[in-house]
């Protein structure tokens, strides 16, 4: 029949979600809302402590301004370069026309209509406009490099900005998730450094159970194994295996039958070398919800917890605790008693799950005995059928 494999451990409740808030810019505690108190529910968004923020507006704006005018050195410099090409132009163009200029003077000297005087004059001219064409075009090629520093410069200013509002929407603190407020650390008016601790939060969406698991107690989990000690796998094996499981949570001292469904979302990568032992987390959803239509109570953090493990369904067989006798049960076979050997599996609650010794159709005295022989004649008063597999012979006589 099919059976499903449970185990029981035993762990602390921890939310999933812990927030430790730290401050981070110092200054003095402006105001904090009347729901910051241990023991709070607030929402998300939900602002609730405010460091004064002078300072820091005084920052943001002093960065704004830097900015601007690393902004408007930029934009000066464009005019700058565009009125030094229109000045290369003009240069470029009288340069040309005092060539021409020279040029024709020569050939009037030659044929002695001009002095050899207005002709150097002239060369003069033209070596100025020259050096004034290589000037411009120094000056020139200085506004790329004169560009890259000035928007280096915008840059910095920019990040400055970006620091100086980012330290100004630190000055307000809000909750990032749903959340029930633990330890509170500061009051209004109090002077807190960057890193103070302001308080801790605990959400509200998802619970944990840290629980220490004994390979014996692993072992039912994976009834497919013959033995676990039998087998070479490794850690992480079991790991996956058992990750995913159905898992029932309730609270110590607390209403037995009043669960909560779980599962496991994290294992151990190794084994606790002193208790042998495998960790595994159990996770919980909303542990806060249906707490009155349920009769339930919140799982709280510190709360000590039940976990029952349990496996998907295997087929096996499965008899009766009280059936077994010292390693030994007594089937009906042909009206006769027959005293037979089995080998247990596991054991769960109960009932003694078997791994051998058995076959479906067996029928199994779960009365005692006395004498227990093999070959006494029995006669069934009453009989239960378990499933098509195994039957139990309930309340019977044996003459």
């Amino acid at each position: 029949m099919p059976v499903r494999a449970e185990t029981i451990t035993f762990g602390e409740v921890m939310p999933s979600h812990i927030l430790k808030a730290n401050s981070e810019v110092s200054g003095r505690v402006a105001s904090v809302s009347a729901d910051l108190k241990p023991g709070a529910i607030i929402s998300a968004g939900t602002p609730i402590l405010n460091i004064d923020a002078t300072s820091y507006r005084l920052s943001v704006a002093q960065a704004e301004s830097d900015l601007a005018v690393c902004k408007a050195k930029l934009q000066e410099l464009d005019v700058e370069e565009a009125n030094n090409n229109r000045s290369l132009e003009i240069v470029l163009r009288t340069l040309e026309l005092g060539e021409q200029e020279l040029q024709r003077k020569r050939q009037l000297a030659i044929k002695g209509i001009v002095s050899r005087s207005a002709v150097d004059a002239e060369e003069q001219s033209v070596l100025k406009l020259r050096q004034e064409v290589e000037l411009q075009k120094s000056q020139l090629s200085l506004f790329p490099t004169r560009r890259q520093v000035i928007e280096a410069q915008i840059r910095r200013a920019e990040a400055r900005l970006g620091e100086s509002q980012y330290q100004l929407s630190r000055t307000q603190i809000s909750l990032p998730f749903d959340a029930r407020i633990g330890d509170v650390y500061i009051e209004k008016g109090q002077s807190v450094a960057h890193g103070t601790r302001l308080f801790n939060a605990h959400g509200m969406d998802q619970v944990e159970v840290s629980a220490e698991l004994a390979m014996s107690q692993i072992a039912p989990l994976f009834r497919s194994l013959e033995s676990l000690e039998e087998q070479a796998l490794s850690i992480e094996e079991f790991s996956d295996a058992l990750l995913g499981l159905e898992a029932r949570v309730s609270l110590v001292g607390g209403v037995e039958h009043r669960e909560w469904r779980g599962r496991v979302v994290r294992v151990a990568g190794t084994m606790d070398t002193t208790s042998r032992t495998l960790s595994v987390v159990v996770e919980v959803d909303n542990p806060y919800q249906n707490i009155v239509a349920e009769g339930r109570s919140p799982l709280f953090r510190g709360m000590y917890a039940r976990v029952k493990l349990i496996a998907p369904p295997s087929l096996a067989l499965a008899i009766p605790r009280r059936a077994l006798h010292e390693g030994r049960v007594y089937l009906v076979e042909n009206g006769q008693l027959k005293i037979q050997a089995i080998k247990v599996d596991y054991y769960q609650g109960d009932s003694v799950v078997v791994r051998s010794g058995l076959v479906p159709g067996d029928q199994v005295i779960i009365t005692d005995v006395i004498p227990a022989l093999n070959g006494t004649t029995v006669s069934i008063v009453g009989r239960g059928v378990v499933d098509s597999s195994l039957s139990i012979v309930a309340d019977g006589a044996v003459k």
